[in-house]
């Protein structure tokens, strides 16, 4: 059975160095030093050591790895400083504290210790302190006993850290490694750190009181086996991949919108009137708060308003509606009232216009089912349905196109849920078992009923064939033909076909007598619209309709209105009707509402 520090899903990677064409220094301290810092050559960097305390120079070395043996001789030498970068994956964290941070023990004697006991939860139970170089900034350095995921030690840490309250920053406080972003297009690397105790370079060991001690390797790598031997390696192994599926899991920092439109409610408020004309404004903004974050209502929003008015500053210097501010809270508190609702509850308004919507794509198609449906039924009724499918899906276009309705394109003829109500596979027994289609609103299924009753049988001396004539088209008049069919509906006597050599109508064009509308067809009806215009015209006002339309006439030329401008009001105030299709009431509110207008 494999341990688990080996399993496939661990962070944790055997530490054996591995030993290419890269060979390691004859000194044993040097291999000690090869196999800790050496794992990854790449991007190292070097700088002049200074004469003073002074930051060095750092330099990158990018064209090619440093060698092992070159690591240890640059390591030895006083007047040089070399550091290295973590690769993939690393034996050793370590945790960098400038000596002007405010984690420095000059600043903060406690910090260190912090840091110490924080990183015991995550399993890093040994540290070693040195102090970095002159300038006294203090490296804790985490050994391990086994390499682990570079990037996920850096996860952990930083979670560790950030969860005591220390602020990673350059300058003050870093770790390396380092979480880094991953490069989709060129490799990014973690950043470097120098090389610890460089003969010359001011680096020692420290004890717990931060004391400076040996600047000896060997002491160093005495007290790096006695760290990496007490770490509680086991804890580490669990603790790396929790970081890493919590950094996934971050739940980032979203602004607030309510507190933040509170916020900017109460900065506007507290200002109070600061110029002329802003009453209304103002009072409106009580009203909103007092309705959405403080949930008042009624008598306890009009009396908010009203002493959060008086009370406010530049009341008495700016406000003109001193007199009647009362009566505009009152108004204002009726108004925010239909508008806002109180923070955390649902408007009834809103909920009964979210059930009252219908998706539009689903209106469609209930309406292009229900067309479909009824040609079909048509084309059953006079047993002209053809039997095969292409014939009948251009038989049903056709059926529809007659009725006056848009045609359904062969596409949507064809979709699942319409092929069964026409396609010649599913016979009359299967259609018959078809859920019923309902119809989304009240106005769709009054569409749906003149459709059917349209596309109905004709019944004998119903309908009638209008041929227009060529002398009509060219506007000729045209002989007059046999008495016995001079008084169709299609020739009425109006003068809309004409039954003499010229067109009669020669009087002055009247609102709302459609007949005397020169050179306009009269649109053709079957008897039940007929009956209906009929019916129609039919008030109990209509002893005097004329003496009603001259009021109309005679106001309208006294208010300058033309054509366009009257039927524009006309639509508005009456549904979208024409003059034509008024009643004799609504003639008569016409004209009260134009008296108004005057």
């Amino acid at each position: 059975m494999s341990s688990p520090l080996h399993g496939k899903q661990s962070a944790i990677v055997p530490l054996a160095f591995k030993k290419s064409q890269n060979p390691l220094p004859a000194d044993p301290q040097g291999q000690r030093l090869c196999e800790i810092f050496g794992r990854y050559l790449w991007c190292s960097i070097y700088a002049d050591a200074p004469e003073d305390a002074s930051k060095p120079k750092w330099y990158t070395q990018r064209r090619y790895p440093l060698k092992n043996r070159i690591l240890w001789r640059e390591w030895q030498d006083a007047a040089r400083l070399i550091g290295v970068r973590p690769g993939h994956d690393t034996v050793y964290a370590l945790i960098d504290v400038d000596s002007s941070s405010p984690y420095h023990p000059n600043q903060d004697a406690s910090a260190i210790a912090r840091m110490q006991a924080g990183m015991e939860t995550i399993g890093i139970t040994r540290t070693i302190l040195i102090r970095s170089s002159w300038s006294g900034g203090i490296h804790l350095y985490i050994p391990l006993e086994q390499a682990v995921k570079t990037f996920a030690l850096a996860v952990s840490l930083q979670n560790c850290l950030e969860a005591q309250g220390f602020k990673l920053r350059p300058g003050d406080l870093e770790i390396f490694p380092n979480v880094k972003a991953y490069g989709t297009t060129q490799k990014i690397e973690y950043r470097a750190h120098r090389l610890p105790l460089q003969p010359g370079s001011g680096s020692c060991l420290l004890d717990d009181e931060f004391n400076p001690g040996s600047s000896q390797i060997s002491d160093f790598l005495a007290q790096w086996d006695i760290a990496t031997a007490g770490q509680d390696i086991a804890t580490l192994q669990s603790a790396l991949p929790i970081a890493q599926q919590n950094r996934h899991k971050k739940v980032r920092k979203r602004l607030n919108k309510a507190e933040s439109w509170k916020t900017d409610l109460e900065t506007v408020l507290a200002e109070g009137w600061t110029g002329a004309g802003q009453t209304n404004q103002l009072l409106k903004e009580f009203g909103c708060y007092g309705v959405v974050f403080l949930g008042l209502s009624g008598a306890d929003l009009i009396n908010y308003i009203h002493q959060q008015a008086i009370s406010s500053p530049g009341y008495k210097k700016w406000c003109r509606h001193q007199r009647e501010i009362e009566m505009r809270s009152r108004v204002w508190a009726a108004a925010v009232e239909n508008y806002y609702w109180p923070l955390g509850s649902y408007s009834d308004i809103r909920q009964k216009a979210e059930n009252d919507i219908v998706p539009f794509n689903k209106l469609r198609a209930q309406q292009a089912q229900a067309s479909i449906l009824a040609a079909v039924r048509q084309l059953e009724a006079v047993d002209q349905l053809p039997a095969s499918a292409t014939a009948r899906a251009q038989a049903i276009r056709a059926a529809q196109m007659d009725a006056g309705v848009s045609s359904s394109s062969l596409e949507t003829l064809y979709k699942v849920e319409n092929k069964k109500l026409w396609h010649p596979d599913y016979d009359e027994s299967n259609r018959e078992e078809l859920p019923v289609i309902v119809v989304a609103s009240e106005s769709v299924a009054s569409e749906v009923e003149s459709e059917r009753k349209t596309l109905e049988p004709p019944k004998t001396g119903e309908f009638k064939e209008l041929r227009t004539k060529g002398e009509i088209m060219k506007c000729i008049g045209c002989e007059a033909e046999d008495s016995s069919s001079a008084q169709t509906k299609f020739n009425s006597g109006r003068g809309v076909r004409g039954d003499g050599k010229s067109f009669p109508q020669t009087q002055e064009r009247k609102l709302g007598n459609r007949e005397n509308k020169p050179g306009v067809r009269e649109p053709i009806m079957n008897n039940s619209q007929q009956q209906n215009r009929q019916d129609s015209k039919k008030t109990p006002y209509s002893t005097e309709p004329d003496q009603t339309m001259e009021a109309i006439r005679s106001k309208i030329r006294n208010l300058e209105l033309d054509y366009g401008q009257i039927t524009k009001i006309i639509c508005q105030k009456f549904d979208g009707k024409r003059s034509y299709e008024l009643f004799e009431e609504e003639k008569l509110m016409l004209l009260y509402h134009l008296n108004t207008l005057s």
